[in-house]
């Protein structure tokens, strides 16, 4: 299994309920053994298959924003 309780994830793949495609969810806790607990909204908690989930965590490299977007222009008045 790809999480531990706490990480947040996108779930990518919906096909028995389009809606929830798309959304972010808290991982609370395993439940099986290859689906977690997860808190997408308060007071509603839903088992979601490790498989359609995809992980959102923090980068430890350097942000390449710049080097696609280059850097901002000043404008003068």
């Amino acid at each position: 299994m790809n999480f531990r309780p706490g990480d947040l994830a996108f779930i990518i793949d919906a096909r028995r309920d389009p809606c929830w495609l798309g959304r972010i969810v808290e991982i609370l806790y395993a439940f099986d053994h290859d689906s977690w607990i997860t808190d997408p909204m308060p007071e509603q908690f839903v088992a979601v298959r490790d498989r359609v989930l995809w992980p959102i965590r923090p980068n430890d490299g350097q942000d390449e924003t710049l080097t696609w977007a280059g850097l901002p222009n000043k404008e003068t008045t």
